[in-house]
């Protein structure tokens, strides 16, 4: 679906494209290596969940059916968060694996075995550092750039204009982007 300059949902695709471009400017600029870039967006997936909380407790707000829907529904959300940090994880142990050097697979299995009382894992904050999870200035502003278009879309859209009312619960427990039985734009 193609926005056209009289839609209303411009002020939300122009965040999303401006907040978009700080990475590519992150990489250029800023020489950011290909890790940090894929944790900063790993990291969006964590403001795209919660988000989509946001979302499915405001979906609706004057109808007491999708209240009670609603009650029922959040307490399976983690159950359905579960295939998705699976997919993540192992979306990671491949590209590490596979495209990593030593030191990125000794970090990544650090995280994963943290738990254990194996002496050659590296300490948590040391290996997120070399997996591209520092905290750099750079790094915040960018995650919180994407954290803000996310809150305009959800502002600007969804409370402003009223997709609020139009959403199916369903649709955003079960397929958190907005992907029901046809892709519905709302730029977030």
């Amino acid at each position: 679906m193609a926005l056209r300059w009289s839609d209303p949902r411009w002020p939300s695709a122009i965040a999303l494209v401006a907040a978009n471009l700080l990475p590519v400017y992150g990489l250029l600029a800023w020489d950011w290596p290909a890790q940090s870039l894929l944790a900063l967006y790993w990291a969006e997936t964590v403001v795209i969940a919660a988000m989509t909380l946001l979302r499915i407790l405001f979906a609706h707000p004057g109808s007491p059916g999708y209240w009670i829907l609603k009650l029922v529904a959040l307490p399976l959300l983690p159950l359905l968060l579960v295939p998705l940090v699976l997919a993540v994880f192992g979306l990671a142990a491949l590209v590490f694996g596979v495209f990593g050097n030593p030191e990125t697979r000794h970090a990544f299995v650090s995280i994963l075995f943290a738990a254990s009382d194996a002496r050659d894992l590296l300490p948590p904050r040391q290996a997120l550092r070399v997996l591209g999870f520092g905290a750099e200035p750079q790094t915040l502003v960018t995650l919180c750039a994407l954290a803000g278009s996310h809150l305009v879309s959800f502002l600007w859209n969804y409370l402003g204009r009223g997709e609020c009312n139009r959403v199916r619960i369903v649709g955003l427990v079960v397929l958190p982007r907005g992907w029901t039985r046809r892709r519905s734009c709302s730029c977030c």
